[in-house]
């Protein structure tokens, strides 16, 4: 699971065909994974608007307007949802909602495509 600390991650389908959003700072995904152990049908894109080149640049200067994110060990994870049974639900619950609502923006492009 990972959290957006700074920046921006866009979603993207699986085909990258189209955005579905952007998660901007205390976001998070990959949590539908591991609550329930599929792989995802969607792909993560973190400093998309620079090339190779401009990021190196940034990193030399030092200044940084690239994405951040922090990750939680999927071991590690997996013990806070066991210590932390509601917790769990709540997180399920938005997981569920969450993949819902970015699969319905998928099947409508996919729609669209059809017209």
């Amino acid at each position: 699971m990972c959290f957006v600390q700074s920046g921006q991650v866009l979603v993207a389908d699986l085909f990258h065909r189209f955005y579905i959003t952007a998660l901007s700072s205390g976001s998070y995904f990959g949590d539908y994974c591991v609550l329930f152990g599929i792989p995802s049908n969607f792909f993560f894109v973190a400093n998309w608007q620079f090339s190779k080149k401009e990021l190196l640049r940034m990193k030399e200067n030092g200044k940084s307007q690239m994405t951040h994110t922090m990750s939680i060990p999927r071991k590690k994870f997996n013990q806070i949802l066991t210590d932390y049974p509601a917790f769990t639900v709540f997180l399920r619950q938005r997981a569920i909602i969450r993949r819902a609502f970015w699969r319905q923006i998928e099947l409508e492009y996919e729609k669209s495509l059809t017209k």
